[in-house]
């Protein structure tokens, strides 16, 4: 059994699915306080997924490092067999980017990208920012070779 499937195959001890956890949607460590707007209860086990993928890190910090993380994980990404080659490959070379992909599973799997950034900006990220979804619209030509 892959380190992977290992982790994920192993369910959140009962505490942790039950036990909320009091998450400074601000770090404490960025001068976050403890008002209201600035606290969320997630699940215990949620909680430490996200801060083993986002710590405590600022807000644009958490920003960039989750457009990564969705462009790598996130479900609305279609892949060419190469891609999914190459993709297979990084995220399973080493045990730090198992722990990350699991983390993201238990976060986010399955999750569409509209629910991602609402839940996000709920429960996760400083609350003086918002996540917004932008819709590029990509026109592209294709040219058949005739004889």
């Amino acid at each position: 059994m892959s380190k992977e499937l290992e982790i994920l195959s192993t369910k959140p001890e009962a505490e942790d699915q039950n036990t909320l956890s009091k998450h400074h949607r601000k770090p404490r460590s960025l001068n976050g306080g403890d008002e209201s707007r600035n606290i969320s209860y997630p699940p215990l086990y949620r909680h430490r997924a996200w801060h083993a993928l986002y710590q405590d890190f600022n807000a644009k910090e958490t920003q960039i490092l989750l457009l990564q993380d969705y462009e790598l994980f996130g479900i609305d990404f279609k892949r060419t067999d190469f891609a999914a080659k190459i993709y297979g490959s990084y995220v399973n070379i080493n045990g730090a980017r198992i722990k990350r992909r699991a983390s993201w599973r238990i976060l986010f799997d399955n999750t569409p990208v509209d629910e991602l950034v609402n839940e996000v900006n709920t429960i996760w990220l400083d609350p003086d920012y918002i996540l917004s979804l932008k819709i590029e619209r990509i026109i592209t030509f294709t040219m058949k070779y005739t004889q």
